[in-house]
C-alpha cells in the first residue's frame, strides 16, 4: 500500500520527496466524496501577502462542501502546490498508467487516465466517488479562472442534484463571458 503525506501549509523538508497518489488509488482516497481535478492548480493559486489567508478560507469552503482536491503533478515541479496545502492531493497520470490498470478499457480509471492526457487545454474536472465526470470546466486566460471555493460550491450543487449514470453534464465555458452559470 502506498502511504502518501499530506504537509501543512507548504512545509516539506528539502530532501523529502514529493508523494503523488497513484491513479488506482483515487477511487479508495476519495472515500465517497466528489473531486476537483486540477490539471494547472498554480493558475488558481493566491500568492503574496494574503495568501495564508486565501489558503484557510478553501480549505475550509472544500470541508464544507464535503469535495476533495486533486492536482495532476507535473515532472521537475519544486515546492507543494497548494492542492496538497488544503488536505488534497497531487495525483500522477502517465500513459503507462493504462496499461497497468488491471480490467476492461471502459473502466472509470482507464476512461480518466486517457481523458486527461489527451487533453489540448487547461482545466478543472468535476469527479465523482466513482470518477465518473460529471462536469469539465475548460479555461484558456488564467486572469479569468473562478476561486476554488466557487468550483468546490458548483460541486457540491451538482452532488445533490447527482445526474442519473451516464449522463454527466460535461461543457466548455469562457469564464470572462459567463461565468460559472
Amino acid at each position: 500500500m502506498t502511504v502518501f503525506a499530506l504537509h501543512a501549509l507548504g512545509y516539506r523538508s528539502s530532501n523529502e520527496p514529493r508523494r503523488t497518489l497513484p491513479v488506482a488509488m483515487v477511487r479508495r482516497w476519495l472515500q465517497g466524496r466528489w473531486a476537483l481535478l486540477f490539471s494547472h492548480p498554480d493558475d488558481f493559486a493566491s500568492y503574496g501577502f494574503e495568501a495564508d489567508r486565501w489558503l484557510m478560507q478553501v480549505e475550509q469552503a472544500i470541508r464544507s462542501a464535503h469535495i476533495a482536491v486533486l492536482g495532476l503533478a507535473r515532472p521537475h515541479e519544486d515546492g507543494e502546490s497548494w492542492v496538497a496545502q488544503v488536505g488534497g492531493a497531487p495525483v500522477a497520470l502517465r500513459w503507462a498508467d493504462l496499461r497497468r490498470l488491471s480490467g476492461p478499457m471502459r473502466t472509470p480509471e482507464r476512461r480518466l487516465v486517457s481523458a486527461v492526457l489527451a487533453a489540448t487545454t487547461r482545466f478543472v474536472l468535476v469527479l465523482d466517488d466513482s470518477l465518473v465526470l460529471r462536469r469539465s470546466y475548460a479555461y484558456v486566460d488564467r486572469a479569468c479562472v473562478p476561486s476554488p471555493i466557487e468550483l468546490a460550491w458548483m460541486a457540491h450543487c451538482l452532488r445533490k442534484q447527482t445526474c442519473p449514470q451516464g449522463q454527466s453534464v460535461s461543457r466548455k465555458v469562457d469564464p470572462c463571458a459567463e461565468g460559472l452559470g
